[in-house]
C-alpha cells in the first residue's frame, strides 16, 4: 500500500512539473496472480483506475511494453512504413481536404520532442476529444469552447478561431490576418508548414501543444491561464529546444578513429589528457610510435590542478614534446584528437591536432 501510494504522489509530481495529465479514468493495472483480491481493490481505490486481467492495445498501441521496447512498436512502425512507400508526390485525398506528403515529412522531421510531433499529427488526423466530438458520441451535452465560451470546440477553433489562441498567436509571433484564415483548416495548416521555415514551424507545434494543455487543464482543473503567461512558456520552451539543439550540433567527436604512421626516420607522439571536472586534476598520456607502427615508448603525467580542459590538452601536448627529446628523438610528429588548434607550437614541430 505504501508503494502505491507513493508512486501515486510521484505521478502527481510529474503531472505538475510536465504541464500533461494522466487520465486514470482511461488507465488499467495489472496484478500478478498472487495479489490478493482485496489489496487490489485498496490499490485501485488510490489510484482510480480499472483493474484488467489480460494486456490489450489503446488505440492500436501496446500497453505493456516490458524490456523489449523496439519490438514493442515493431508492427506499428513496420505499417507506417508499407503505407508511406505507398505515397506519392501527388496529393493525399482526404474527402475535400488535401494534404500532402511533404507536409507529412516536414511534422516527422522537425527537431522537436516526439510527444510534441505525436500531438501535432493526432490534431491533423482529428484524433483529439474535442468536445464536438464528445457531444456526438452523446458523452457531451454541450459542445462550447472551454477558454472562451464562444464558439463551437473543433479543431480549427481550438487551434486557430479562438480568440485566445489569436492573441497567443501574436504574442509568439504569427499571422493572424483574416486572410490567412479562409482555407479549410487542413489546408491551412499544410500550408502554413510549407511555406515557413523550421523556426517558425517549430514554434507552431510547440503552441499547438500547449494550446491543448491549457485547455485539458481548464476541462480537468477549471484553471485559466493568462495570455502572457501560454506565450511565455512557449517561447521559453522554444527557447530550451534551441540550446539543446546547439549542445548537440557542437559536441566533440574524433575526426579520425584510426592512427596514421609517421614518414620514414619521424617518430609519432600522440597524446590525450583526462580531466575530472569536480575536482579540477588532470593526467596526460603519451605513446610514441614509429613508421612501422612499433611502440617506442609510453608514458602518464599527473597534471594537477588545472583550470579547463582545453589547458589540460596544452599541458599534454608539451609533455609529449618533453617526453620525445628526453627520449633522443629529433624528427617529431606529435598529434591529439582535441579539436582545438595549439598555437606557437615550436617551428622544428609539425603538429597535427
Amino acid at each position: 500500500m505504501n508503494n502505491a501510494m507513493t508512486m501515486k504522489a510521484i505521478v502527481n509530481e510529474y503531472e505538475s512539473l510536465s504541464r500533461q495529465l494522466v487520465n486514470f479514468e482511461k488507465s488499467l493495472i495489472y496484478f500478478n496472480k498472487n495479489v490478493q483480491d482485496d489489496l487490489k481493490g485498496q490499490i485501485e481505490g488510490i489510484w482510480g483506475v480499472w483493474i484488467s486481467i489480460n494486456p490489450k492495445k489503446y488505440l492500436g498501441l501496446p500497453t505493456m511494453i516490458g524490456r523489449r521496447k523496439k519490438g514493442a512498436f515493431l508492427e506499428l512502425k513496420e505499417i507506417f512504413i508499407q503505407k508511406s512507400k505507398n505515397w506519392s508526390i501527388r496529393n493525399l485525398s482526404f474527402g475535400d481536404q488535401t494534404i500532402t506528403k511533404e507536409f507529412y515529412s516536414k511534422i516527422w522531421n522537425l527537431p522537436i520532442p516526439s510527444k510534441i510531433r505525436i500531438h501535432l499529427w493526432r490534431v491533423v488526423s482529428n484524433f483529439i476529444p474535442t468536445l464536438s466530438i464528445l457531444k456526438s458520441r452523446k458523452l457531451r451535452n454541450d459542445d462550447e469552447c472551454l477558454v472562451c465560451s464562444f464558439g463551437e470546440e473543433i479543431v480549427e477553433y481550438i487551434f486557430r478561431d479562438c480568440g485566445f489562441t489569436k492573441q497567443i498567436l501574436q504574442e509568439v509571433g504569427m499571422d493572424t490576418s483574416p486572410s490567412n484564415t479562409r482555407q479549410v483548416w487542413k489546408q491551412w495548416l499544410a500550408s502554413f508548414f510549407q511555406m515557413n521555415n523550421t523556426k517558425t514551424c517549430i514554434v507552431m507545434a510547440i503552441t499547438i501543444w500547449a494550446l491543448w494543455y491549457n485547455r485539458n487543464i481548464i476541462y480537468h482543473e477549471g484553471k485559466k491561464e493568462r495570455v502572457q503567461e501560454v506565450s511565455s512558456f512557449i517561447l521559453a520552451y522554444f527557447k530550451e529546444l534551441e540550446q539543446v539543439q546547439s549542445l548537440i550540433e557542437t559536441r566533440i567527436i574524433p575526426r579520425e578513429m584510426f592512427w596514421r604512421p609517421p614518414m620514414e626516420g619521424q617518430i609519432k607522439a600522440n597524446f590525450d589528457a583526462a580531466y575530472s571536472q569536480q575536482n579540477s586534476i588532470a593526467i596526460a598520456g603519451v605513446i610514441l610510435g614509429n613508421y612501422e607502427g612499433f611502440v617506442m615508448g609510453a608514458c602518464s603525467y599527473p597534471l594537477g590542478k588545472t583550470g579547463d580542459p582545453t589547458t589540460a590538452e596544452a599541458k599534454a601536448y608539451l609533455q609529449a614534446v618533453i617526453f620525445e627529446e628526453e627520449m633522443g628523438f629529433q624528427d617529431l610528429v606529435v598529434e591529439g584528437f582535441y579539436l582545438v588548434s595549439i598555437t606557437e607550437a615550436p617551428p622544428q614541430l609539425q603538429t597535427i591536432v
